[in-house]
């Protein structure tokens, strides 16, 4: 069962581990798990995208699973650029690299 921290899980009707694909975003291979459980807690934006060409019924499954409410900004809110995820974590890293050069 995969088990998602936005409190939906679902039985695996197949061996998902076993399905892997190219992750445009990462850049290597990733299991199906890993694009319905982000660790940011949420599936992957672009999950319909990159699956539903290999698992035609994704769509109906995913809309059983996640609340109406949850589906357009999780699937159809399209993702930041690139640029922009890297200079958010560059300014995480340094403000983080900042609190902790102020405690020593």
């Amino acid at each position: 069962m995969v088990k998602a921290a936005w409190g939906l899980s679902w039985e695996r009707p197949m061996d998902t581990q076993a399905l892997e694909i190219r992750c445009p975003k990462l850049g290597n291979q990733v299991p199906l798990a890993y694009c319905y459980q982000q660790p940011e807690g949420r599936p992957c934006a672009r999950m319909l995208v990159c699956w539903e060409w290999r698992l035609p019924n994704l769509r109906r499954v995913l809309s059983r699973l996640v609340p109406a409410e949850k589906w357009e900004s999780f699937f159809e809110t399209p993702p930041k650029p690139k640029a922009v995820v890297l200079m958010e974590e560059i300014n995480r890293a340094k403000a983080s690299q900042g609190a902790d050069e102020n405690k020593a």
